[in-house]
Protein backbone atom coordinates (compact mmCIF):
# COMPACT_ATOMS: atom_id res chain seq x y z
CA UNK A 1 0.00 0.00 0.00
CA UNK A 2 2.74 2.63 1.03
CA UNK A 3 4.39 1.38 -2.23
CA UNK A 4 1.42 2.10 -4.24
CA UNK A 5 1.05 5.96 -2.85
CA UNK A 6 5.00 6.36 -3.30
CA UNK A 7 4.47 5.02 -7.11
CA UNK A 8 1.62 7.18 -7.15
CA UNK A 9 2.92 10.65 -6.16
CA UNK A 10 6.34 10.16 -8.14
CA UNK A 11 4.23 10.10 -11.59
CA UNK A 12 2.16 12.98 -10.19
CA UNK A 13 5.73 14.57 -9.44
CA UNK A 14 6.53 13.71 -13.17
CA UNK A 15 3.91 14.61 -14.80
CA UNK A 16 4.17 18.66 -12.97
CA UNK A 17 7.63 18.59 -14.42
CA UNK A 18 6.75 17.40 -18.23
CA UNK A 19 4.25 20.38 -17.43
CA UNK A 20 6.85 22.99 -16.48
CA UNK A 21 9.22 22.01 -19.07
CA UNK A 22 6.65 22.63 -21.78
CA UNK A 23 5.39 25.84 -20.49
CA UNK A 24 6.10 28.66 -23.23
CA UNK A 25 8.87 30.91 -21.93
CA UNK A 26 10.46 34.28 -22.87
CA UNK A 27 14.15 35.59 -22.46
CA UNK A 28 15.23 33.45 -19.26
CA UNK A 29 11.83 32.48 -18.90
CA UNK A 30 8.08 33.96 -17.30
CA UNK A 31 8.81 32.03 -13.92
CA UNK A 32 12.48 33.41 -13.23
CA UNK A 33 11.14 36.99 -14.28
CA UNK A 34 7.99 36.55 -11.74
CA UNK A 35 10.49 35.17 -9.48
CA UNK A 36 13.01 38.27 -10.20
CA UNK A 37 9.78 40.72 -9.66
CA UNK A 38 9.16 39.29 -6.32
CA UNK A 39 12.42 39.48 -4.97
CA UNK A 40 12.82 42.93 -5.76
CA UNK A 41 9.84 43.77 -3.85
CA UNK A 42 11.44 41.82 -0.88
CA UNK A 43 14.48 43.89 -0.86
CA UNK A 44 12.33 47.23 -1.20
CA UNK A 45 13.71 49.46 1.60
CA UNK A 46 11.32 51.64 3.96
CA UNK A 47 13.18 54.63 3.38
CA UNK A 48 11.57 54.43 -0.38
CA UNK A 49 8.71 53.61 1.09
CA UNK A 50 5.85 56.80 1.66
CA UNK A 51 4.50 56.78 5.27
CA UNK A 52 0.73 57.73 5.33
CA UNK A 53 -0.82 60.60 5.71
CA UNK A 54 -1.24 62.09 9.55
CA UNK A 55 -4.62 62.61 8.82
CA UNK A 56 -7.21 60.01 9.34
CA UNK A 57 -10.77 60.70 8.00
CA UNK A 58 -11.77 63.81 9.20
CA UNK A 59 -9.21 63.35 12.45
CA UNK A 60 -6.07 63.59 13.55
CA UNK A 61 -3.61 61.31 14.49
CA UNK A 62 -0.88 62.31 17.52
CA UNK A 63 1.68 62.96 14.75
CA UNK A 64 -0.63 65.60 13.18
CA UNK A 65 -1.53 66.53 16.81
CA UNK A 66 1.96 67.14 18.03
CA UNK A 67 2.59 69.81 14.62
CA UNK A 68 -0.77 71.76 16.12
CA UNK A 69 0.60 72.14 19.67
CA UNK A 70 3.96 72.85 21.51
CA UNK A 71 3.18 70.78 24.42
CA UNK A 72 5.22 67.73 25.10
CA UNK A 73 4.93 65.28 27.73
CA UNK A 74 3.85 65.46 30.51
CA UNK A 75 1.75 67.99 30.05
CA UNK A 76 0.23 66.95 26.06
CA UNK A 77 -2.85 65.90 26.97
CA UNK A 78 -4.53 65.01 23.72
CA UNK A 79 -4.54 61.69 22.43
CA UNK A 80 -6.40 61.28 18.94
CA UNK A 81 -8.88 63.90 17.40
CA UNK A 82 -12.08 62.39 16.29
CA UNK A 83 -13.36 64.65 14.54
CA UNK A 84 -12.50 68.59 13.54
CA UNK A 85 -14.19 71.08 11.51
CA UNK A 86 -12.34 73.96 11.27
CA UNK A 87 -14.08 77.55 12.36
CA UNK A 88 -16.88 75.68 13.76
CA UNK A 89 -15.67 72.39 16.33
CA UNK A 90 -13.29 70.03 17.10
CA UNK A 91 -14.13 66.37 19.23
CA UNK A 92 -10.91 64.61 20.87
CA UNK A 93 -10.02 62.61 23.52
CA UNK A 94 -7.77 61.91 26.17
CA UNK A 95 -7.29 58.21 27.54
CA UNK A 96 -6.88 58.52 31.10
CA UNK A 97 -4.17 55.97 32.22
CA UNK A 98 -2.91 54.74 35.97
CA UNK A 99 0.69 55.88 34.51
CA UNK A 100 -0.25 59.34 34.44
CA UNK A 101 2.03 61.26 37.02
CA UNK A 102 -0.50 63.01 38.50
CA UNK A 103 -2.06 60.05 39.80
CA UNK A 104 1.03 59.42 42.58
CA UNK A 105 -0.21 62.69 44.18
CA UNK A 106 -3.63 62.95 43.24
CA UNK A 107 -4.89 61.31 45.20
CA UNK A 108 -2.79 58.00 46.36
CA UNK A 109 -5.62 55.91 47.82
CA UNK A 110 -8.06 57.37 45.59
CA UNK A 111 -6.49 58.33 42.29
CA UNK A 112 -8.59 61.40 40.49
CA UNK A 113 -7.49 63.34 37.81
CA UNK A 114 -7.16 67.11 38.52
CA UNK A 115 -10.46 69.38 37.18
CA UNK A 116 -7.52 72.04 36.22
CA UNK A 117 -6.35 69.50 34.12
CA UNK A 118 -9.22 68.42 32.76
CA UNK A 119 -9.68 71.99 31.75
CA UNK A 120 -6.07 72.21 30.15
CA UNK A 121 -7.11 69.01 27.67
CA UNK A 122 -10.06 70.91 26.76
CA UNK A 123 -7.60 74.03 25.96
CA UNK A 124 -5.12 72.36 24.32
CA UNK A 125 -8.42 71.25 21.77
CA UNK A 126 -9.05 74.21 21.48
CA UNK A 127 -5.75 74.65 20.40
CA UNK A 128 -5.67 72.51 17.85
CA UNK A 129 -8.63 73.94 16.44
CA UNK A 130 -7.71 77.13 16.30
CA UNK A 131 -4.42 76.23 14.59
CA UNK A 132 -6.67 73.94 12.01
CA UNK A 133 -9.02 77.20 11.58
CA UNK A 134 -6.17 79.38 10.65
CA UNK A 135 -4.88 77.00 8.14
CA UNK A 136 -1.18 76.72 10.39
CA UNK A 137 0.50 74.37 12.51
CA UNK A 138 2.83 75.12 15.73
CA UNK A 139 6.23 75.80 15.31
CA UNK A 140 8.87 75.85 18.44
CA UNK A 141 7.79 79.57 19.91
CA UNK A 142 3.93 79.04 19.42
CA UNK A 143 2.40 79.65 22.58
CA UNK A 144 -1.31 80.65 23.50
CA UNK A 145 -2.75 81.77 26.68
CA UNK A 146 -5.93 81.75 29.02
CA UNK A 147 -7.35 85.45 29.17
CA UNK A 148 -10.54 83.96 30.83
CA UNK A 149 -12.39 80.77 32.09
CA UNK A 150 -16.44 81.16 32.87
CA UNK A 151 -18.94 79.18 34.22
CA UNK A 152 -16.21 75.91 34.70
CA UNK A 153 -18.21 73.33 36.51
CA UNK A 154 -16.93 69.91 37.51
CA UNK A 155 -20.21 67.35 37.70
CA UNK A 156 -18.34 63.81 38.42
CA UNK A 157 -14.91 62.38 38.90
CA UNK A 158 -12.50 61.00 36.22
CA UNK A 159 -10.00 58.55 37.00
CA UNK A 160 -7.74 55.57 35.37
CA UNK A 161 -9.60 53.59 32.61
CA UNK A 162 -11.80 57.09 31.92
CA UNK A 163 -12.16 58.08 28.29
CA UNK A 164 -12.81 61.82 28.29
CA UNK A 165 -14.17 63.18 25.46
CA UNK A 166 -13.23 67.10 24.96
CA UNK A 167 -15.54 69.05 22.76
CA UNK A 168 -14.84 72.63 22.12
CA UNK A 169 -16.93 74.83 19.83
CA UNK A 170 -16.02 78.40 18.60
CA UNK A 171 -18.55 80.97 20.21
CA UNK A 172 -16.17 83.94 18.53
CA UNK A 173 -12.57 84.98 17.22
CA UNK A 174 -11.70 89.05 16.90
CA UNK A 175 -8.25 90.77 17.24
CA UNK A 176 -6.18 87.19 18.69
CA UNK A 177 -8.95 86.27 21.47
CA UNK A 178 -10.83 83.53 20.71
CA UNK A 179 -13.71 82.14 23.02
CA UNK A 180 -14.91 78.50 22.98
CA UNK A 181 -17.37 76.81 24.89
CA UNK A 182 -16.21 73.12 26.11
CA UNK A 183 -17.38 70.24 27.32
CA UNK A 184 -15.53 66.89 28.63
CA UNK A 185 -17.66 63.94 28.47
CA UNK A 186 -16.70 60.19 29.98
CA UNK A 187 -19.73 57.46 28.51
CA UNK A 188 -21.41 60.66 27.33
CA UNK A 189 -21.76 62.18 30.86
CA UNK A 190 -20.71 65.48 31.38
CA UNK A 191 -17.91 65.86 33.60
CA UNK A 192 -16.67 69.21 32.88
CA UNK A 193 -18.18 72.23 31.35
CA UNK A 194 -16.76 75.97 30.97
CA UNK A 195 -16.64 78.94 28.49
CA UNK A 196 -12.85 79.90 28.43
CA UNK A 197 -11.24 82.57 25.83
CA UNK A 198 -7.40 82.54 24.74
CA UNK A 199 -4.97 84.95 23.38
CA UNK A 200 -3.05 83.64 20.05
Amino acid sequence: MVESSHNCLKNKLSEVQRSLNNYPTSGRGSCALKRQSINSLGATRVSDTTLPSAKTHAGLDIRAILEHLPHRYPMLLVDRVLDVVPGQSIHAIKNVSINEAFFMGHFPHIPVMPGVLMIEALAQAAGILSFQTMGQTADPSSVFYFVGIDAARFKRPVGPGDQLHLKVSILRAKGGIWKYEARALVEDRKSTRLNSSHRT
